[in-house]
């Protein structure tokens, strides 16, 4: 692996368990076994890095998604494939969503950052209310809200069920927050 691709999976963890601001360059040559001076080499500065770190995470999450979907007819199937995904985060390393974490440091965020955590947001609430839309015209959901406003409760509680599952230590409460969504919605 070369050292950009290593500060870029470090950093990532980093963020995902302890927050954007408290992660340091200095922490990322240590743990990768640079001087400082070299992490700026690859990242002039910190937002360069967050930048990074946010285009990648958005692009693996939504290939991710649409590898694991593409063969799904059923709407409720692949809102089941999206939350896995989900909880493989938790799984994997214990770490919350990427840009999870940076939206709760949204005010101290740069500029470009912001707009990038946002667009993350915006893309998977896009994507969930296409989903529930082709839910309810198969007749497999029965929507008591717009189709916009139950996809952003729907991502509202599976970003908040990673919170919960990570702060009792069951990744099994982001499984059952979205069977609980999927049962309100059931016809």
């Amino acid at each position: 692996m070369d050292t950009k691709t290593e500060l870029r999976e470090i950093a990532e963890r980093l963020v995902r368990a302890s927050g954007f601001n408290a992660m340091s360059f200095a922490d990322l040559a240590k743990k990768v076994g640079i001087r400082t001076a070299s992490v700026h080499y690859h990242y002039p500065t910190k937002v360069d890095l967050g930048l990074d770190l946010i285009e990648r995470y958005h692009e693996v999450f939504f290939r991710a998604l649409h590898e694991q979907t593409a063969d799904i007819a059923s709407a409720k199937k692949r809102l089941q494939v999206y939350g896995s995904l989900f909880e493989h985060n938790l799984e994997k390393d214990g770490g919350l969503c990427l840009c999870g974490v940076l939206a709760t440091e949204l005010p101290s965020l740069d500029a470009s950052l912001r707009t990038q955590v946002q667009g993350f947001f915006r893309a998977n609430v896009q994507w969930l209310q296409k989903e529930l839309r082709r839910g309810k015209e198969r007749g497999e959901f029965a929507l008591p809200r717009p189709a916009s406003q139950v996809a952003i409760s729907l991502f509202s509680a599976l970003e908040g069920a990673m919170i919960v599952a990570r702060t009792l230590d069951n990744t099994k409460h982001v499984r059952d927050t979205l069977a609980f969504h999927l049962a309100a919605l059931a016809v």
